[in-house]
């Protein structure tokens, strides 16, 4: 991300070089004789506006407009291993908010995932990104509402951000308004009378408790918040039904020249969207927040509307 910054500067240059070419087109205008330079000119003059308009243009979409504009994208996951009373049953997965105060990203993120009326809403990770952010964070979750439950894991940023001590009491806070945060553990949650999924988190590399069990029943669902951890031995076609990570943000933008200037973001293998992965379905979530730039480009922040049914993929 730090090599993306460094498009800042570069911009600001191309800002600044642009009106001074400008003002001098301006300046050597007045003392041109033919006809056909003066025109040259004039049309110089407005490529040099038309290309400052542009750059004005993308810069308050960026920073204002896609941040804000949250996607809904929907996935159905099959399987013949899924039991029949989780047919239809809606995931809606969210990850990185990074908030640090609620603002009208995370209203808008509340309205719209509330509309959704998921069944169950899973968090990949990165709920902050300083501990100022905890009263935004709680309060942004204590309205929105499933009918199975909230259930997240932390992300190397809340782990960054918080410590030790504030990470406990900050765990607590969100176990207060409902919200279970799992650490390297699985927990069966039930989805109707008869039928549950089980929730795997996997959090520590290289240590997998939450795979250790005598039998795992399907839907076996892993989270993850470095879709890196997906290359670990734990997890396979037998530990899991589907994966669902974060971390990348999607890159934060769309094109691909761009994402290739950070090398965090070129270090990942699957950076969004639905990969299989070792016989196993693995979605990465772009994310909702931003980090260090606040802006995002044709990579709109997601929420992931997940249904899961029995049959075959």
């Amino acid at each position: 991300m730090v090599e993306i910054m460094l498009l800042k500067p570069f911009l600001i240059y191309f800002n600044v070089t642009l009106w001074v070419g400008v003002v001098i087109l301006l300046f050597l205008k007045n003392g041109l004789k033919s006809s056909k330079l003066l025109a040259f000119t004039n049309w110089l003059i407005r490529l040099l506006l038309a290309l400052l308009l542009l750059q004005y243009a993308v810069y308050i979409y960026a920073r204002y407009i896609e941040p804000n504009w949250i996607a809904v994208d929907k996935v159905t996951i099959k399987n013949n291993n899924f039991p029949a009373e989780v047919d239809n049953l809606t995931i809606a997965h969210i990850s990185d908010l990074h908030i640090w105060k609620e603002g009208l990203r995370e209203r808008l993120l509340v309205k719209k995932i509330n509309s959704l009326k998921p069944d169950i809403i899973l968090v990949t990770g990165d709920f902050l990104t300083e501990w100022e952010g905890i009263p935004a964070v709680l309060s942004v979750f204590s309205k929105i509402k499933a009918r199975c439950g909230i259930f997240g894991i932390f992300g190397d940023i809340d782990y960054h951000a918080l410590k030790k001590d504030e990470m406990t009491r900050f765990k607590m806070q969100l176990v207060a308004i409902g919200i279970k945060i799992l650490h390297n553990e699985r927990l069966q949650v039930p989805v109707d009378n008869n039928s549950y999924i089980t929730l795997i988190a996997y959090t520590i590399p290289n240590k997998g408790e939450g795979f250790k069990t005598t039998k795992l029943e399907s839907p076996k669902i892993v989270l993850i918040h470095s879709p890196k951890l997906m290359e670990s031995k734990y997890i396979s076609a037998d530990s899991a039904d589907l994966v669902l990570a974060g971390d990348t943000h999607g890159g934060q933008f769309g094109l691909q020249f761009i994402r290739n200037l950070s090398r965090n973001v070129s270090s990942f293998k699957y950076v969004s969207g639905l990969y299989y992965v070792k016989g196993v379905p693995l979605y990465v979530n772009r994310g909702i927040g931003t980090h260090r730039m606040n802006t995002r480009f044709l990579c709109r922040p997601e929420i992931t509307l997940i249904k899961l049914e029995k049959g075959q993929e």
